[in-house]
């Protein structure tokens, strides 16, 4: 598990999370970037983001095992 959790951390340090004010920020300079929501499908379905990439939370969470 420890080798795992080392994984993990290295994987969580290239990845940038940032503010909803943020995110409104690059939408509106036109700024090229990725954004992944990782809510559920139903979540997706109530409404999201043009242009945001689904890749739910449970999907990836069951990719780990």
């Amino acid at each position: 598990m420890a080798s795992f959790q080392r994984h993990l951390d290295r994987m969580k340090a290239s990845i940038a999370e940032i503010s909803v004010e943020a995110v409104a920020g690059k939408l509106d300079a036109g700024e090229d970037f990725v954004l992944v929501d990782i809510r559920e499908r139903q979540e997706w379905d109530a409404g999201s983001i043009p242009g945001a990439c689904l890749l739910g939370r449970g999907h990836l969470e069951s990719l780990i095992g």
